[in-house]
């Protein structure tokens, strides 16, 4: 690798004779990471830095040691190996390094933005690499809990003997070990990526899971966790994966369970199922027992609303083997309330219309009211005259937009009326042949 290639950086005076900084390779939570050559051997390393006098607050300085004590206690496969860590406290610019193994690749972030689109089997060997590094950090005693699993912070290793990538894990500034978390817990992660759990300061083992669950969901679809709708603390990612084989989003709906106690979380169960999934397998056995039929009617006839609590956990409860159809009576439903929706919108238009004939009708009126008691009877009470003739057909006019308006009200109130009607007859007549237990309400 030549250096002609890089724009050459100064090496900070602490690690002259040690290192020779070749490139800026980008920022993390706690630092700036550089390209350097290791002057002892002439090993290529990765070195991040931070400035100490440039931290904002001291816990950016306790989480970066977090980092370096963390690093030193893992060695596995898919974690870039730790070599040193270095601090010097001179006085005129402080600074900590982590010394690590480079690994030559970019980040699943940057290959998005670039427009790199990865196939379901491609994204789903990622995800089976990453459960197994997940498996072996969480068995650490304690377990080590990254926190913040998101594209930014994978880097996607080229294979030597293929066109595929081998998946590592960085940053690990957020990360939570008990044996090195000193103090009160730190709220740290990516909202987005963040598990309920999370967000209150409590991570598991489980909260990683969630974090790979919302990758794989914005590599599947394009679009960031973040900017979907949430209900009763879930991602609502079915809109967004309707292409997508129904086994995986049934998988990723458990994986993003906002309960920890019930997410899927089974190591062994999720490497069976991914292998599944790169293969082209799509297979999923829920263990999850589903409530009959005589109780899921029972639960079902209890809606009243659409954003009533529990919707969410009671749908996920109906028959996914069932053809994804829907029923006449349901389509006919939807047409019925957006129509609905659309005479309402009038009706509000409509009233607003009343309102300024009947003020435009009272000011008319206020008007001839007062040149008729007030004015020069000589010239205001000549009923020829050109005043009261205005004021005739401004009354007059008036008085015919509030008839116009009133028949349009009267007519959007009959069509609500009417869809209303045949919402209720389509789903009566859906549940007298298919699911007698309901009852409309």
């Amino acid at each position: 690798m030549g250096d002609s290639k890089h724009k050459t950086i100064k090496t900070p005076n602490d690690l002259a004779g040690r290192y020779r900084f070749i490139e800026k390779l980008g920022s993390g939570t706690q630092g700036n990471v550089y390209r350097a050559e290791r002057l002892s051997d002439g090993m290529i390393v990765a070195v991040k830095r931070l400035r100490i006098d440039s931290v904002n607050t001291w816990k950016e300085y306790d989480l970066f040691h977090r980092e370096a004590d963390v690093l030193a206690t893992i060695h596995e496969h898919g974690v870039a190996e730790f070599y040193e860590t270095l601090e010097f406290l001179n006085p005129e610019a402080p600074a900590a390094y982590i010394v690590q193994e480079l690994i030559e690749g970019r980040s699943l972030q940057f290959m998005l933005n670039a427009g790199f689109r990865f196939t379901v089997s491609r994204i789903f060997k990622m995800a089976y690499d990453l459960v197994g590094l997940l498996e072996r950090l969480h068995s650490h005693n304690p377990p080590i809990i990254h926190r913040d699993i998101k594209p930014n912070n994978i880097i996607m290793k080229p294979m030597d003997d293929s066109d595929d990538f081998d998946p590592y894990l960085i940053d690990f500034g957020a990360v939570a070990n008990p044996t090195v978390q000193k103090g009160g817990s730190t709220v740290a992660g990516t909202y987005g990526y963040m598990p309920p759990e999370q967000l209150v300061g409590r991570p598991t083992p489980a909260s990683d899971i969630y974090s790979l669950g919302a990758t794989i969901v914005y590599m599947l679809c394009g679009v960031q966790p973040i900017d979907m709708r949430t209900a009763d603390f879930r991602l609502v990612i079915d809109p967004y994966l309707e292409n997508v084989p129904r086994p995986i989003v049934m998988v990723l709906h458990q994986m993003l369970d906002p309960k920890p106690e019930t997410r899927l979380c089974d190591y062994k169960k999720l490497r069976e199922i991914f292998n599944n999934f790169a293969n082209d397998i799509y297979l999923f056995d829920d263990d999850k027992k589903a409530l009959d039929e005589a109780m899921l009617n029972q639960k079902l006839s209890q809606v009243n609303a659409f954003n009533q609590p529990g919707n969410l956990d009671l749908w996920m409860q109906l028959d996914e083997k069932m053809p994804r159809h829907v029923p006449d009576a349901f389509a006919n439903t939807v047409i019925n309330l957006a129509k609905i929706d659309d005479n309402k919108r009038s009706a509000v238009r409509i009233k607003t219309r009343l309102i300024q004939g009947s003020l435009v009708l009272l000011v008319t009126g206020v008007v001839g009211w007062i040149l008729y008691n007030f004015g020069d009877s000589s010239f205001f009470r000549h009923k020829g005259s050109l005043l009261w003739f205005l004021l005739v057909v401004a009354g007059g006019a008036g008085l015919l937009y509030l008839i116009f308006c009133l028949i349009d009200l009267l007519s959007s109130l009959n069509s609500i009326h009417r869809n209303r009607t045949q919402i209720h007859s389509s789903l009566n007549e859906y549940k007298n042949c298919h699911t007698p237990e309901i009852t409309i309400r």
